[in-house]
């Protein structure tokens, strides 16, 4: 199997993420490489969901385009997803809850009676997403013990009743794929041959590593307010950070949340809150308030579709604007954006990193396709991460402390409370050097040139860092990308290479500052640019035309779900012969 994607659709409840989740920790138990997407209903039961899973020998950049096997738990999902079946593709369904299949094509037709072998095996159908399991993992070529572990771990917590009767039905959906679809093999190659596991791989969400980033980073303060899809990182922190004598608070709204965090930050503990758009508005004049006395603190704002209460479950990139301009005043701060899973631990622990070093707010945007999504990942060595301290104030000086004393970078010694002779006030009042309050020209003006200064120094250390490109020797065409639509947009790259289109990519992982030395070599060299984003306004484009006086162009979804390659290929292709 070079790559395969199968996608799971139904209704809100009936177990489709589950039943992708346990497909999905088979297969990389199995040695596979695996990328998924999910996208879920904002009601508690009921409405759309779907689960599309990713599987390849080589590791994946992307979700994928169209599918391969596509499994209907009811006629909605026929409705909605039977058009990106491939001809020659799989679409497995209950005949009793799709009655409605005229537009199938050349697509194969396999009938399940999930709910009837459910009914047989268990008295009830409650696990027919279960049975499903079971048919695919024949299909697929998956060993039954391998999938039956995985089932077991599933429902262990729920003990041995439900462990025993999702067996069952397991046991259940594989025979009957065996028995009656084994004259009907898998259009699409099988994963039949053996693939060695890979014990150094971890499967994680984008969630969960932005929460092991913050613990390796050794952040031991978290107050936040539960928002979709977001809640995640604080659920993943509140299991954890008792174990590193940490502390998690969750507050009455965002408003406090970030107030808390800026008091632990304060009394010298590394602090974040983790938040969304909304979330995000909230805290506006707190983020403002942390540039001004100078306290590190780390936002996750983990996007999703506005404006206001937007589409709670699903995705966008329309918060950059946001992060990078919406507090009062000139108040600096640092915006990074990761692309992948294992970037959302890494640039974690970099924007910690910053936020300490820099004694600066730090917003890390994510999204929900990258927030919900599983990949393989390498195993993260917690032993080797590098950790960056706070300059600490040295009372052996014998000079009186400053604590916002003019130094070259604009980072100055800080103290925490209780060391003797370094006590000082941290308001959102401008200040002298001591921290006391002033109101003279001259203290805004050489303290707003401080607190820019250190931006300068952090876009100089990051140089090599704050970006990923390609570019081809002859390529003239250049995308631009940032956050989770890097994979999409490189496999694109990589189809019109194909077509015998050569382009360039430049991806930067910082978003303010942004890496402008970089980028405007990389621009320089380019006749046509087109930034790639998920937002309707093109807000990295307009970023882009202000800073460096330069028309490109802008390719924008702004649908809720992320690019597929295909639609980023498609335009490229279009732009390329212009």
């Amino acid at each position: 199997m070079q790559n395969l994607t199968l996608r799971i659709g139904g209704e809100g409840g009936e177990g489709v993420i589950s039943c992708g989740e346990i497909l999905t920790s088979a297969a990389a138990s199995a040695g596979y490489h695996i990328f998924t997407f999910r996208t879920y209903p904002a009601e508690i039961r009921g409405g759309l969901a779907m689960f599309q899973l990713r599987v390849g020998d080589e590791p994946v950049l992307s979700a994928g385009d169209k599918l391969d096997l596509f499994v209907a738990f009811n006629q909605e999902a026929i409705d909605n997803y039977l058009p990106e079946v491939l001809p020659g593709g799989i679409v497995l369904y209950d005949p009793a809850q799709c009655r409605d299949l005229a537009p199938l094509g050349r697509r194969k037709r396999y009938e399940a009676p999930l709910n009837d072998i459910c009914r047989r095996v268990t008295d009830a159908t409650r696990a027919k997403n279960i049975v499903a399991v079971g048919v695919l993992a024949w299909l697929l070529g998956m060993p039954d013990d391998v999938v039956g572990q995985r089932v077991r771990k599933q429902f262990a917590k729920k003990g041995e009743t439900v462990v025993s009767n999702n067996m069952l039905a397991l046991n259940a959906g594989y025979a009957f794929a065996r028995d009656e679809l084994k004259s009907k093999p898998l259009a699409a190659p099988p994963a039949r041959k053996t693939v060695k596991p890979a014990p150094e791989r971890l499967i994680l969400s984008g969630n969960e590593a932005a929460a092991l980033g913050a613990l390796a980073a050794g952040v031991r303060f978290c107050a936040g307010y539960p928002i979709t899809p977001a809640t995640p990182i604080f659920e993943t922190l509140a299991r954890q950070l008792p174990r590193f004598n940490g502390h998690l608070i969750q507050c009455e709204d965002e408003i406090a949340a970030i107030g808390a965090c800026l008091g632990a930050s304060y009394a010298g503990q590394k602090a974040l809150t983790t938040t969304s758009g909304p979330g995000m508005a909230l805290m506006g004049e707190f983020i403002s308030l942390a540039a001004m006395a100078e306290l590190p603190v780390l936002i996750i704002d983990v996007q999703r579709s506005g404006p206001s209460t937007g589409m709670p479950t699903k995705t966008e990139q329309g918060d950059l604007n946001f992060a990078v301009y919406g507090t009062p005043g000139d108040a600096p701060r640092v915006v990074l954006a990761p692309a992948t899973v294992e970037e959302c631990f890494d640039l974690t622990v970099l924007a910690v990193n910053i936020a300490e070093r820099y004694q600066t707010p730090v917003i890390l945007l994510s999204d929900a396709s990258l927030a919900y999504r599983t990949e393989t990942t390498r195993r993260f060595d917690l032993e080797s991460v590098e950790i960056w301290p706070r300059q600490e104030w040295d009372p052996q000086t014998g000079e009186a402390f400053q604590r916002y004393a003019f130094t070259k970078t604009g980072v100055s010694p800080i103290t925490t409370p209780g060391t003797e002779h370094g006590y000082y006030q941290a308001t959102g009042l401008e200040h002298d050097e001591y921290g006391h309050p002033s109101y003279t020209p001259h203290y805004h003006e050489e303290m707003l040139r401080k607190r820019h200064q250190k931006l300068a120094k952090l876009e100089q250390e990051l140089a090599q860092i704050a970006y990923v490109q390609s570019r081809p020797s002859k390529a003239k065409f250049g995308v631009v990308s940032w956050g989770s639509t890097r994979g999409a947009a490189a496999e694109a790259i990589r189809m019109a290479a194909g077509d015998g289109i050569p382009i360039a990519h430049f991806h930067p992982r910082l978003l303010h500052p942004l890496p402008k030395a970089a980028l405007r070599g990389f621009l320089k060299k380019m006749e046509k640019v087109v930034v790639i984003e998920e937002n309707f306004s093109g807000q990295l484009a307009n970023m882009l035309r202000g800073e460096f006086s330069m028309e490109c162009a802008s390719l924008t979804k702004y649908q809720g779900i992320p690019f597929m390659p295909q639609e980023i290929y498609k335009a490229l292709r279009q732009m390329a012969k212009r």
